[in-house]
């Protein structure tokens, strides 16, 4: 049972983390806890056997907000003990969610060279990426900027996150990649069960897309990649996933969602 005084923190969280879980407890008749979330975690890290876990990477600096931003001091300060100041105010979570950039490196790659998936190739995944379809990662993330312009929020390119996250500043699209993901040789999916389409298109994709809906914003990459996924992976990932609806923002305008993420307005 969680309690007032306690810090749930999201990490990493997508678009809408932290206002769902306010509103379970909106919907609970309960005072929530203190609720913050991330758009990345801290550490790039994978569990490689149980009890084993492979860091590789510490990330310089995360943005952190509170869901209502209000909260956001006091929860840094319950991390700077434990983390230093690798947490970092985020403003607020409308800014921090656009933020994670997970489906814009991981979709693209898989669903573009989905052959190597169905065969379970495990190849790194920073591998996939040839320029054309660096071009399309790039594309996908003007995308989520403009979702975020549209809402009013200060999200930053993906570029600039490897550049935040990783030192990485200087190349071409593929160079940077692999300059921030190289040294980590992560494997891509090796299938359709894996969290690259099972976390990131209905907790990634399909939010951007449902919240873009509500104000007339038109995301024709996003909206591809989530159909090609559902068919490609046998599924109805806007059925599974976090939209406008489970957010109790459906029909909302801008202002509606700005007072949910900023000020925790959820009904």
């Amino acid at each position: 049972m969680l309690e007032p005084s306690q810090l749930v923190l999201i990490q990493p969280g997508v678009l809408g983390s932290g206002v769902e879980l306010a509103r379970m407890f909106a919907l609970a008749g309960r005072k929530r806890c203190l609720i913050a979330e991330t758009p990345t975690s801290l550490y790039t890290c994978r569990l490689r056997k149980p009890a084993h876990v492979y860091i590789g990477a510490i990330k310089n600096s995360v943005p952190l907000a509170a869901v209502p931003s209000t909260d956001t001091p006091q929860a840094l300060a319950i991390l700077q003990p434990y983390f230093g100041e690798r947490y970092v105010s985020g403003k607020d979570a409308l800014a921090v969610g656009p933020f994670n950039c997970n489906p814009i490196y991981h979709v693209p790659p898989a669903v573009l060279n989905f052959k190597t998936v169905e065969d379970s190739d495990r190849r790194p995944q920073h591998t996939l990426v040839t320029p054309r379809i660096a071009e399309v990662i790039d594309a996908l993330d003007r995308e989520r900027l403009s979702l975020a312009h549209a809402l009013g929020a200060e999200a930053t390119s993906f570029w600039d996150f490897l550049a935040r996250a990783y030192g990485v500043t200087e190349g071409t699209l593929v160079e940077r990649i692999v300059q921030g993901y190289g040294r980590q040789f992560f494997p891509e999916p090796d299938s359709v069960n894996h969290r690259y389409f099972t976390e990131d298109i209905p907790f990634g994709l399909v939010i951007w897309s449902s919240l873009a809906a509500q104000i007339g914003l038109s995301m024709p990459l996003t909206d591809s990649f989530i159909a090609l996924s559902n068919t490609l992976c046998g599924r109805d990932f806007v059925a599974e996933g976090r939209t406008a609806k489970s957010l109790g923002l459906l029909g909302s305008h801008v202002s509606s969602i700005r007072a949910a993420f900023i000020d925790g307005s959820v009904c």
